[in-house]
């Protein structure tokens, strides 16, 4: 009669499966933070072409765009921002006050630059990115910023 033996598994094999399931879960979290990092980029994309939209139809409708010193929070009325003949808003859903970008951010919105001088294209709209942080943190890096006039 062979006596009888109990298996197990040994330190290595152990450590290895560990190791292995560690590269998995680094893996999928990276690819999570891509997914996410494309899904507000794309969201941020969207509401600002469907700004861009409704100033456009300001635009045609006035003849100016909204006037906004300096580049601030994108924050018109609505009374300011509704089409002047059939009193229904340029943006659909927007009722004024801030126009938030993928990341809960207020978009910027300019329409003349530090000096004063008109955008030859009428206005900035751009979002920070990202990486922005308001203070006091750091202001993070323009190459991330998502603005319109890379979007035409």
């Amino acid at each position: 009669m062979r006596p009888m033996t109990t298996k197990r598994f040994t330190l290595i094999e152990l450590l290895t499966v560990m190791a292995i399931i560690f590269v998995l879960a680094g893996l999928l979290m990276g690819v999570s933070n891509v997914v996410s990092r494309n899904m507000h980029e794309a969201r941020t994309k969207a509401r600002m072409e469907a700004m861009m939209t409704a100033l456009q139809e300001h635009f045609q409708d006035r003849g100016y765009f909204p006037q906004q010193a300096g580049g601030g929070d994108l924050n018109f009325t609505a009374a300011a921002f509704t089409h002047s003949q059939t009193g229904r808003p340029y943006l659909e859903g927007y009722s004024g006050g801030l126009y938030l970008d993928g990341w809960q951010r207020a978009f910027q919105y300019s329409t003349a630059d530090a000096g004063g001088t008109a955008w030859s294209e009428g206005y900035h709209l751009w979002s920070r990115g990202p990486d922005y942080r308001p203070p006091p943190g750091s202001a993070g890096t323009d190459l991330d910023d998502i603005c319109s006039w890379k979007q035409r």
